[in-house]
């Protein structure tokens, strides 16, 4: 079964929206503005920056999708709308209390697919290879032709709190210690070298796109390959991802010209 399928294999009946408290910093939200871009105002061209940190989508499927997602099967009760520069990111409580966290790229984020292709295959190679604490990844589509009707990663919500929330509390030798652990994690990422430059993706993604595979050195479970950059400067013009990853026009990688 193709990767972007699977997340219809437990796929419910739609539940109402209208019974989803949907809230953004604190206050309550309509469900258009959760397409909108409500974290603040633009400068310079306002108007033009608004439609491009405007995405619509099917909410009642994605609540849908999520209410199976994780380790309950439970309907989706509140929605939190935390904006990002290229991406929406949703707080989705259950009935049950369970939380996880779904997210929408923005079509300024980068390449089509590739964004969320690269993203789904970084965070599950680094669970699996690192001991860098990272969110598992419950579902995903790198496509939009979804009932969805967007590109979207659903996963479990990192424990814990913000570093701000605390920092001010913390005693010199627990920040020097925090500042020591981080940079532990850093040295586990430093250590790995590939073999090209470009994206890090699951081989089941990747199928369509230019890509090497790692050795066994670098993924014992042979379930991951480097493919095309998703990076912004290789898919967005005028503020539009444009380059797909069909897209032959830019040649994106993966290069080895670098090692």
């Amino acid at each position: 079964m193709p990767p972007f399928l699977r997340m219809f294999r437990k796929f419910r009946r739609s539940q109402p929206v209208a019974h989803i408290s949907i809230m953004c910093r604190g206050k309550p939200i309509s469900r258009e503005e959760l397409f909108e871009y409500t974290n603040g105002r633009f400068l310079m061209n306002e108007e033009h920056q608004f439609a491009r940190h405007y995405r619509k989508f099917n909410l009642d499927a994605l609540c849908n999708i999520a209410a199976s997602a994780g380790g309950s099967t439970s309907r989706i009760a509140a929605i939190e709308k935390l904006e990002g520069g290229f991406s929406k990111a949703l707080l989705m409580t259950k009935e049950d209390g369970s939380e996880l966290v779904a997210r929408i790229p923005l079509r300024i984020a980068g390449p089509a697919f590739l964004t969320t292709a690269s993203e789904v295959g970084t965070l599950e190679y680094i669970r699996r290879y690192t001991g860098i604490p990272v969110p598992r990844v419950f579902s995903w589509s790198t496509v939009e032709s979804n009932p969805v009707g967007a590109e979207y990663i659903i996963m479990e919500k990192a424990p814990g709190v913000q570093l701000y929330e605390r920092w001010g509390e913390m005693k010199k030798i627990e920040k020097l210690e925090l500042i020591k652990h981080l940079t532990q994690l850093e040295a586990q990422l430093s250590a790995i070298s590939f073999p090209a430059y470009g994206g890090l993706y699951l081989r089941a993604d990747a199928d369509c796109l230019r890509h090497h595979d790692l050795d066994g050195s670098l993924d014992e479970q042979q379930a991951f390959c480097i493919g095309p950059s998703p990076d912004r400067s290789f898919g967005v013009d005028d503020g539009v991802a444009g380059l797909s990853s069909g897209d032959e026009s830019i040649d994106n990688g993966p290069c080895w010209y670098f090692n």
